[in-house]
This record gives C-alpha cells, sequence and structure tokens, in this order.
C-alpha cells in the first residue's frame, strides 16, 4: 500500500517493499520517498551490493549514496550470518565502495577484531594476490607473495616475490596462455642467495599446439643453474637438471584407442672451462601405446618404445627398445573376486658403437583377491 502526499511530495509505504536500483535489489519494511529530492528514508533496510549482504535498522538513500545505521555486512547469505562486519554508520558508494566506520569483525557472535575504519571495494576485479609465510631451517621465516593478474580470459600474468629471512629476496614472472588448439607457459625466477653468496636461476618455455583433431605438437626449452632451484618453485614436477639446457619438440597423435609420439630431445651442459655449451646427448624416442581393450572379461594392452641416443662430435651411439603386453581376466572364485594380470616386457639394447645388441625380458604375474563385504567395505 502506497499514499502519496501531494503537498509535500512524499510517497509512505507501510507495507514491505522491493526497491530495483542500478542491478541493485533492496528490501525495505516501509519506507518514505521523497520525489523532489530522491531520496529514501526507511527502517530494516536489506540490501544486496555484489558480493555483500546488508541488513540495518536505518538507512537514507539519496542518488548518490546510502547511510545505513547500525549495519552487518557479510558474504554470507544466511538470514542470521555465521561472520559478519558491524558498524555504527555504514556509508555504501553504489559500484564504487563501501566505507565502514569503527567495525566489528564477528565471527559465531564472538568480537575478534576491532578496526577505526575499513572500506570496501565493490569494482569488480579479476587481480588477486596471495601469500604464503613460513619457516624452515634453511630459511628461516620467509613469505612467497604471488599476485595474480589476468590480461584477458586466456592470458594471466603471474608475478613473484619471495621474501626469505636467510637467503635475501627471489623474483620471478609467470605467463600463461591458452586457447583453441594452443596453450603454454613462460616462466623465469632469480635470486641472489646471501647466506651463501649465489646466484640462481631458472628459465622455461612450454607450448602445446594442437595441429587437428588427432594430431598436437609439444615444444619445450628450460634451463637451471643448478638443481636446487627446484626448491622454490613446483620441484615435485619437473625433471632435475643442473647446469643443462633442456629443449626438445614432439609430435604425438592420440585417439581413443592408440597414442603415437616422437620427439627429438637435446640436453647440453655448460663448461666454464669453455665458457660454452657442448652436446651433451640427444634422442629422437619412438612411443607407441595401445590402450587397453577389453574381450568379453579379458583386457590386453601393448605399449612399444624405441630410443636412439646420440652425442654430436662423438661416433658412439645407444639403442634401447622396449615391447609391454599386459593382459588380465576378471571372474569370481566363491566369494572373491579375481583378477590376475601378466605382463611381458623385452627390452633390446646396443650400449654403444663397439658392442652387440643383448636384450632381456621381464615377466610380471599377479593374482589380487577382492571380497566385498555387504554394508560394510572391500577386503584385498
Amino acid at each position: 500500500e502506497a499514499i502519496y502526499d501531494t503537498e509535500k511530495d512524499l510517497v509512505y509505504s507501510t507495507t514491505f517493499t522491493t526497491v530495483y536500483r542500478d542491478n541493485d535489489i533492496i528490501n525495505l519494511d516501509g519506507m518514505i520517498y521523497d520525489i523532489k529530492t530522491g531520496s529514501i528514508t526507511s527502517k530494516n533496510f536489506d540490501g544486496f551490493f555484489e558480493p555483500y549482504y546488508c541488513y540495518s535498522k536505518d538507512c537514507v538513500i539519496t542518488n548518490t549514496e546510502y547511510l545505513l545505521l547500525d549495519t552487518k555486512i557479510t558474504h554470507c547469505d544466511n538470514r542470521k550470518p555465521h561472520y559478519y562486519f558491524a558498524g555504527k554508520k555504514v556509508v555504501v558508494y553504489p559500484k564504487d565502495k563501501i566505507e565502514i566506520y569503527n567495525p566489528r569483525m564477528t565471527i559465531w557472535s564472538v568480537p575478534v577484531l576491532w578496526l577505526p575504519y575499513y572500506a570496501i571495494s565493490l569494482k569488480r576485479r579479476r587481480d588477486c594476490m596471495i601469500i604464503e609465510p613460513g619457516h624452515d631451517s634453511y630459511n628461516g621465516v620467509f613469505a612467497k607473495i604471488r599476485y595474480i593478474y589476468p590480461l584477458t580470459d586466456t592470458r594471466v600474468v603471474h608475478i613473484l616475490l619471495d621474501l626469505y629471512q636467510y637467503q635475501g629476496v627471489g623474483t620471478g614472472l609467470e605467463y600463461r596462455y591458452s586457447s583453441v588448439g594452443y596453450s603454454g607457459i613462460f616462466y623465469a625466477y632469480y635470486i641472489k642467495q646471501q647466506q651463501d653468496n649465489r646466484v640462481r636461476w631458472n628459465f622455461l618455455f612450454n607450448d602445446t599446439h594442437q595441429l587437428n583433431s588427432l594430431w598436437y605438437m609439444q615444444t619445450n626449452f628450460e634451463f637451471l643453474s643448478d638443481h636446487e632451484m627446484y626448491y622454490y618453485y613446483y620441484k615435485e614436477n619437473w625433471f632435475l637438471l643442473k647446469d643443462e639446457l633442456s629443449s626438445s619438440i614432439s609430435f604425438v597423435r592420440n585417439s581413443d584407442r592408440t597414442n603415437f609420439r616422437t620427439s627429438y630431445l637435446r640436453k647440453d651442459e655448460y663448461l666454464p672451462l669453455l665458457e660454452k655449451f657442448v652436446n651433451k646427448y640427444y634422442q629422437i624416442p619412438i612411443n607407441f601405446i595401445y590402450y587397453p581393450v577389453s574381450i568379453g572379461k579379458l583386457s590386453v594392452s601393448e605399449s612399444f618404445s624405441i630410443t636412439p641416443t646420440f652425442a654430436e662430435g662423438s661416433n658412439n651411439y645407444e639403442i634401447s627398445a622396449t615391447n609391454s603386453v599386459a593382459t588380465s581376466y576378471s571372474f569370481k572364485f566363491l566369494i572373491f573376486a579375481l583378477t590376475p594380470s601378466m605382463s611381458f616386457n623385452t627390452n633390446i639394447v646396443k650400449p654403444d658403437i663397439n658392442t652387440d645388441f643383448y636384450y632381456y625380458n621381464i615377466y610380471g604375474f599377479s593374482l589380487p583377491l577382492r571380497h566385498r563385504i555387504k554394508n560394510f567395505g572391500i577386503l584385498d
């Protein structure tokens, strides 16, 4: 129900009212709307300013701001939020910011933090900062800081800043890109360690391009000053290198049944006496995998690889080849489910030009037993 006072140009609403303004949703327990000034005065304000919910006992809404008294602000969408900022006075500037005066942070009805002033931005931001503090005996107290800034939906920049009590400051840059048909990463990191008096750095470039529905090409280029660089970044995911320049290019064909890969892998080692990189070896491996195929309860898989290894300026070479066949068959025996499996590996090696080929076989057999206990679990 609304009453219009024509003399004062005021509209009175004595019932629950919803106001839609600039994509903001405002629920009011009655209101007084001044047509001349465009302001609204109300009790029991309930509003949503993405991503924040605001609840207040009194409010005054003008064309430029919301003045809220006795207010709670939270991300929690429960009517009785689990956590919130409470402020006697709160000013909301739509699409800009929320200013809270004398805010008190409360978690489960327990006050945990008080500030004289706190501002919350309402502007859409795509960037963020991650800080990972820690301590160990080698670095002392440290903080790993990563600032992430998306340039577009498919291109992201990471700026790295690592502060170490004993080892100084490490800085780095990471650039990731992706789109339909290609993706890649560029990474560089540098640190001058104070305690060890050493300079360490790392450079990485990795790119994958989809050539068609079955084929894609992978390119990799990496250099580390020494293997301990991995302590600082993704050490568990990368191959360990030491004073080596690693590069490769691969062509891969992948389908539902098979995977075929041929590559050129190269390792160059830096020799301080010569002050240049010298080829350590290069390989041209070929790999083929036939994914497991089922014939009834019988499963069969096959893989084959051959890896020639050469070194520039040398007549020596090494060739290794491996063929692997694995089968398994699933059936039930009494209360057990059995899946016996068998594997057969043939390895052929020519370690150098002066040695004949030799081969060896590896046989494997396993008979796992499984008993499923009703309404309880599985016993292996």
